[in-house]
């Protein structure tokens, strides 16, 4: 029923922004039938609905027709060699022809293009059943149960047994609904919002387009297609549909042996274009799935969307190291560390979700280990500030920068001022870095507490970490230890 809700949104935005009078039945045959369904190549493949049934795959990835070669008695035609095969099949089926699906010379079928007459044709059983059902179902109305009972528990949920009368509408609205979905790693999302859907509708036709004169493009993968296309428009890079190809070639197609197909976006990739192109703070995303181990579809349902803490490291990231090239590589670094699934878990998607991977271990001891100290060298520079920033946003309070940094400056001076060339200083400077907790903190200070020169900065120090909240030590601790990171690789430069 969510597919039909969106469907409904869509249309509704659909008319007013172009002055138009579409029901939901009228905006399916003239519009939306012919853009997904009006050639070989679909832009979506709806499982045993009317305009599947019947069709079979090339090897190109083309569905179409197979057809015996008859004779004229009406029994299968035979040939003496490949040859006259071959010039059967140019003369005879000329353009229509895509490939042979089985050949003993005696006995060949074909696989051949859909024609116009058969697009009419399968639209028309399609309305038929339409007209003709008393409850839809997921042949008809994707994101519907499927029709047999004993099918439930494999492609359905809370299906109920009461013989609910639905609106016809409501099944033309749940095709438009489904194709509104975005697939990204890990799940698919549908929204609410009616900007989104128009501009979504918009891609639409730059995929018909990509379709009819690619040859080896793959069809049915509108859904992966809304992702990718949605990133573009809602770049700083978008010019006009048609620039998008020359913009992201690389990263929008993948080349297989049979075939190209459309990238699958990173989720977090995704809601970043998503943040910086609405001017909101919050979304409600309706997130879900399909589980490839157990074959079974998620639905882990509507999940508040943070735009504003999204944004944040990144504001944070431009205000510090500038974004330019270095702020373009690191957005692949924000929220690599949970999947899509595991950061609903939350109940919100937002800063946390951005937690870029690895940094954790410079956050909390393994096991019954230390925690891990950060080296930086010329390689992780990109990493190295993408942790530090987001340990910042994380900590909301852009004064800690300037206080960790300082005090991380004290710490390298403690150690540097060892006049007896020792380790000691070092090691209590290590001891000092290695807490993970406010106790910890606060007694490793007192190794360098009688060091008169340091005083001052170390009492505001631990004044700070003693003020703040439980949760956020962790993550001002860190930060103190990437900027002294930060500072042993100026010195040895």
């Amino acid at each position: 029923m969510i597919t039909a809700t969106i469907g409904k949104i869509f249309l509704e935005a659909y008319n007013k922004k172009n002055g138009t009078k579409y029901d939901a039945k009228t905006f399916f045959v003239e519009v939306y039938h012919p853009l997904f369904f009006g050639s070989n190549k679909y832009l979506q493949w709806v499982q045993n609905s009317p305009f599947v049934q019947g069709l079979e795959k090339s090897s190109s990835g083309e569905f179409g027709v197979c057809d015996l070669i008859k004779d004229n008695e009406g029994k299968a035609k035979s040939f003496k060699d490949k040859e006259e095969l071959n010039s059967y099949l140019k003369l005879v089926y000329a353009d229509d022809f895509l490939e042979v699906k089985y050949s003993t010379l005696r006995k060949v079928k074909v696989l051949l293009k859909i024609n116009q007459n058969q697009v009419r044709r399968m639209l028309e059983v399609f309305l038929l059943k339409v007209n003709e059902t008393k409850k839809p179902d997921a042949s008809i109305a994707p994101g519907f149960a499927a029709s047999e009972e004993k099918e439930f528990a494999t492609t359905s949920g809370q299906v109920s047994n009461l013989n609910i009368q639905l609106d016809k509408d409501v099944i033309f609205l749940s095709w438009i609904g489904s194709s509104l979905s975005i697939n990204v790693e890990g799940g698919a999302i549908l929204f609410t919002n009616p900007r989104i859907l128009l501009d979504l509708f918009e891609g639409w036709k730059l995929y018909r387009n990509i379709l009819n004169e690619t040859n080896k493009m793959k069809g049915n993968q509108v859904n992966a297609w809304n992702g990718q296309w949605l990133a573009y428009r809602y770049s700083k890079a978008y010019q006009s549909p048609q620039h998008m190809l020359a913009f992201n070639n690389n990263s929008l197609f993948v080349s297989s042996n049979d075939g190209i197909s459309i990238a699958t976006i990173s989720w977090t990739k995704f809601l970043i274009k998503l943040s910086y192109y609405l001017d909101i703070k919050s979304i409600i995303g309706y997130i879900y799935g399909f589980d490839p181990k157990k074959k079974l579809p998620i639905t882990i349902g509507f999940i508040p969307i943070d735009l504003n803490n999204i944004r944040r490291p990144f504001d944070l990231y431009h205000k510090f190291f500038g974004m330019d090239n270095e702020g373009n590589k690191a957005e692949e670094l924000w929220g690599t560390e949970y999947g899509l699934k595991e950061s609903c878990k939350l109940g919100v998607i937002g800063l946390h979700a951005m937690q870029p991977k690895g940094l954790k271990r410079y956050m909390a001891a393994d096991k019954d280990k230390s925690v891990r100290l950060p080296k930086l060298d010329n390689n992780q520079t990109i990493f190295f500030h993408t942790y530090q920033i987001w340990l910042l946003a994380m900590l909301n309070n852009e004064e800690l920068w300037t206080k960790s940094l300082e005090f991380a400056k004290t710490l390298q001076t403690f150690v540097n001022n060892d006049k007896k060339l020792s380790t000691n200083r070092e090691n209590i400077v290590n001891n000092i870095l290695a807490a993970t907790s406010k106790k910890a903190f606060i007694q490793a200070l007192s190794g360098i507490a009688g060091d008169i020169d340091s005083f001052n900065e170390i009492e505001d120090n631990a004044k700070v970490v003693h003020m703040m909240p439980n949760d956020n030590v962790p993550y001002y601790l860190t930060l103190i230890r990437f900027h002294y990171a930060g500072i042993n690789n100026k010195n040895q430069k």
